[in-house]
C-alpha cells in the first residue's frame, strides 16, 4: 500500500502564521454598552464572538465596537450586526 506523500509532513512555516499578518485578532473594543454597569466598555473581541453573540443574542441593542486598526464600526441594530457607514 502506497501512502500519500504530504500526508504525514509537518507543517511549513506559512501554515503557521496567523490571518492579519500577526496582528491580534481582538481589534472590536466596545465604545458604547447600554448595559447599566457598562461590564464591556472599552473590552476588545474577535469579530466572530461578535458575530455569534448576536446570533444567540448575547448583545444588547446599541452595542457599538470600533475596530482599532481600522475605524471601522459595526452595531447591534434590532437584534442585528449592523456596519456603520461615516458620512
Amino acid at each position: 500500500m502506497k501512502m500519500a506523500g504530504g500526508l504525514f509532513r509537518p507543517p511549513t512555516r506559512s501554515s503557521r502564521r496567523r490571518k492579519g499578518g500577526g496582528k491580534s485578532e481582538y481589534q472590536w473594543q466596545v465604545v458604547e454598552d447600554p448595559t447599566p454597569d457598562k461590564a464591556f466598555h472599552g473590552r476588545l473581541f474577535r469579530l466572530i464572538d461578535i458575530k455569534r453573540g448576536v446570533d444567540v443574542g448575547t448583545w444588547e441593542n446599541g452595542t457599538r465596537w470600533r475596530n482599532v486598526a481600522t475605524g471601522a464600526e459595526v452595531a447591534v441594530v434590532r437584534g442585528r450586526m449592523v456596519r456603520l457607514w461615516k458620512i
